[in-house]
């Protein structure tokens, strides 16, 4: 006997219907692939009901469902560190405008009858940023605890039935020394999708300073 049969024997009744169903849904995909013209472009989306997840995205979802919501490691996080004054209010108002910019950032998933589950887009999502003052301890304490606060934040889980799959921390080191934490769900960024997140925000943000147009 294969290890792989080994291991499915391992599953629970409900892991395993899970596990059957992605392997039909990727056949399907495959054999999609092999019958239909590949795309050029990527239509908009005229409707606004929950959409498919892709195959990477079921994949990513059943982990967590087999992991009991404890799968971590589909975290993506990144630290932005900010030099000179720092309004807080404003950071918070630029990181809600570019979620209101990308239906991504608004999306949480819902499982199907079937047990397929689908991406559903949040009308509306308000994200806070809440501020922690470290600017007490000594520098070799502020950088033991932003080590420490990114292991945490990179590590806390999110409920993808319900969301926010984003979430943002600051922590204040001085006056004009702050670091920000960004973590999000692999299910709705990746890491050249961070980069884009971060340069509208300082967009948004230098913006908002100078009194300009984004």
């Amino acid at each position: 006997m294969s290890s792989g049969n080994k291991n499915l024997e391992k599953l629970t009744p409900k892991q395993r219907a899970l596990y059957e169903l992605l392997l039909k849904e990727k056949k399907g995909q495959l054999q999609d692939a092999t019958t239909k013209a590949v795309e050029r472009t990527i239509p908009r989306r005229e409707d606004t009901g929950p959409a498919p997840a892709s195959f990477p995205q079921q994949r990513l979802w059943v982990v967590d469902q087999l992991e009991g919501g404890r799968a971590f490691a589909y975290n993506v996080h990144i630290t932005v560190q900010f030099t000179g004054a720092l309004d807080v209010a404003l950071l918070e108002r630029c990181v809600n405008q570019v979620v209101r910019r990308h239906e991504s950032l608004r999306t949480v998933f819902a499982a199907r009858e079937d047990g397929i589950p689908v991406q559903v887009v949040l009308p509306e999502l308000r994200l806070l940023v809440p501020v922690e003052d470290v600017s007490h301890l000594s520098k070799e304490e502020q950088d033991a605890e932003v080590e420490r606060r990114t292991s945490e934040e990179s590590q806390r889980l999110f409920d993808l039935a319900r969301g926010p799959l984003l979430r943002g921390k600051v922590l204040r080191l001085g006056p004009d020394n702050h670091v920000a934490l960004v973590t999000m769900h692999h299910l709705v960024t990746d890491r050249w999708s961070l980069g884009v997140f971060v340069r509208e925000l300082m967009a948004f943000y230098a913006a908002e300073v100078t009194g300009q147009a984004p």
